[in-house]
Order: structure tokens, then C-alpha cells, then sequence
């Protein structure tokens, strides 16, 4: 969450990492209340686009995460930062 700053991220979803079976727990309902409220918060923050299905974007929201998952880079070191295994 940026809070009141101009700053913006671009989150690829199709490329964000689950757990393997989060998706198939999430569709059949398990998912967290923490969830729920974090994507109620972010609701007012966050543009999703139209392809986006909600299990996605309840999983972009899950409350069970390690911590942040956002990290940021300079504009010229962005390309070394993707090509990392």
C-alpha cells in the first residue's frame, strides 16, 4: 500500500508464484478471513484488470504471506533483476 504518495506498481498476476494447491483450496471456498479483510482494504487502492478471476485476486491479497511481497529497483538494473533464477 502507497498510502497518500504518488507512487504506482504494476503487478503481473499471471506471474506471482502460488503454493501449490492454493488455487484449488481457494475456488472451493478456504480462504482465510485475514484475506477477506486485507482485500477489502486494497479494494479502494487497486485497479484489476478485466482477465483477472477473484480466486487470483483473493490470492493476491492472501494473509498467510511471509511478509511483502513488493520489492522495487533502479529503472537500469530492472533487466538484471528478471534474469536472475
Amino acid at each position: 500500500m502507497f498510502g497518500p504518495s504518488a507512487a504506482a506498481a504494476r503487478i503481473e498476476a499471471g506471474r506471482v508464484p502460488a503454493l501449490p494447491g492454493a488455487f484449488e483450496l481457494a475456488t472451493s471456498g478456504v480462504v482465510p478471513g485475514g484475506t477477506l479483510d486485507n482485500r477489502a482494504f486494497t479494494e479502494p487502492s487497486v485497479r484489476y484488470a478485466d482477465g483477472v478471476p477473484e480466486v487470483t485476486r483473493l490470492l493476491l491479497n492472501d494473509a498467510q504471506t511471509s511478509g511483502g511481497l513488493l520489492i522495487s529497483v533502479a529503472r537500469d538494473r530492472a533487466a538484471t533483476l528478471l534474469t536472475v533464477p
